[in-house]
C-alpha cells in the first residue's frame, strides 16, 4: 500500500496535507486519485465511505464523493470539471466530519452489541459473530441460535448496552499480528482482510476483538443504542440496532 492510512491511528483528525501519486480518469468529470497519506476511510468492513473535499492552489477544490480500497490501494474518487491537479502536487483534504463522526459512533455501537452479548454469556459460545453493517440500517449477524434463550430480548440487550455506555468505558486500539489476535481476542470473525493492517480493539475491562474501522474513544460518545429486533433464520441470528 502506497498510502499511509492515518485514519487507523488518528480517527479524530479531520484535515490533512498529502502529495498526489497518481490520477486516473473514471467517467465524465470524475477521477480517482492516489495520495501518499489520507484521513479518508475507504468503504469496507461494514462501514460507509468517508466524504469531503480536496483543495489546492488556494480556492480550487473538488468533492471527494467516495473512497475505496482497490487492489490494495486507497483511491479517492473526485468530481471535477477537468484533471484537477498534477502528480507530485500537494493538496489539502478535509473530511465531512459530521458524516465521519456519525459513522464512528454507529460502528462503535455495533461493537457494543458484541461486547454486551459477551458479558451476557452469548458470545462466542452460543453466538459466533460473522459480520456487521454500520450504515443506514445497522445490524450484526451471528451464527447460532437463541430460540431456547427467552431471557435474551431486544429490551434486555438494549439494557446491557446501556450499562456499558453508562460506565463510560475507554476504547483503545493498536496494530497487532494475527497471532496476537488469536491469543488475545474474545473471538475472531471469519474473513479477516489480508490487504490492510490488522488491529486489536480493546474495551477496557471487558475484552478485545479484531477491527479495522474508525471508532470513538469512550462508550459515552456513542450516546445510546436501541436494539430494534433479534431475528433468527437458517442458523443465523440478525441483531438490528440504531443510535
Amino acid at each position: 500500500m502506497q498510502t499511509e492510512p492515518v485514519y487507523l491511528t488518528e480517527p479524530y483528525l479531520r484535515q490533512m496535507s498529502a502529495r498526489v501519486l497518481e490520477i486516473l480518469p473514471e467517467a465524465a468529470k470524475r477521477f480517482r486519485v492516489l495520495l501518499d497519506t489520507t484521513v479518508f476511510y475507504p468503504m469496507g468492513g461494514g462501514q460507509p465511505t468517508d466524504q469531503g473535499i480536496l483543495s489546492w492552489g488556494g480556492a480550487t477544490q473538488a468533492k471527494v464523493y467516495q473512497v475505496m480500497m482497490k487492489e490494495g490501494e486507497i483511491w479517492h474518487y473526485l468530481e471535477s470539471e477537468s484533471v484537477p491537479f498534477e502528480v507530485g502536487q500537494v493538496v489539502l483534504g478535509e473530511l465531512d466530519w459530521e458524516r465521519r463522526y456519525q459513522n464512528m459512533r454507529v460502528h462503535t455501537g455495533g461493537h457494543l452489541v458484541d461486547f454486551a452479548l459477551f458479558r451476557l454469556g452469548f458470545v462466542p459460545e452460543i453466538l459466533k459473530p460473522l459480520k456487521g453493517d454500520h450504515g443506514k440500517k445497522p445490524f450484526v449477524l451471528y451464527e447460532g441460535s437463541v430460540v431456547s434463550h427467552a431471557e435474551l430480548s431486544p429490551d434486555s440487550l438494549t439494557q446491557a448496552i446501556a450499562e456499558l455506555i453508562k460506565e463510560e468505558r475507554k476504547l483503545s486500539w493498536e496494530f497487532a499480528p494475527l497471532e496476537k489476535l488469536q491469543s488475545d481476542a474474545i473471538y475472531l470473525q471469519p474473513g479477516l482482510p489480508t490487504h490492510k493492517p490488522l488491529r486489536k480493539l480493546t474495551l477496557d475491562g471487558v475484552g478485545s476483538v479484531a477491527d479495522g474501522g474508525t471508532l470513538v474513544r469512550n462508550t459515552a460518545e456513542v450516546g445510546s443504542v436501541t436494539i430494534n429486533a433479534i431475528e433468527e433464520k437458517d442458523g443465523q441470528v440478525k441483531v438490528s440496532y440504531q443510535l
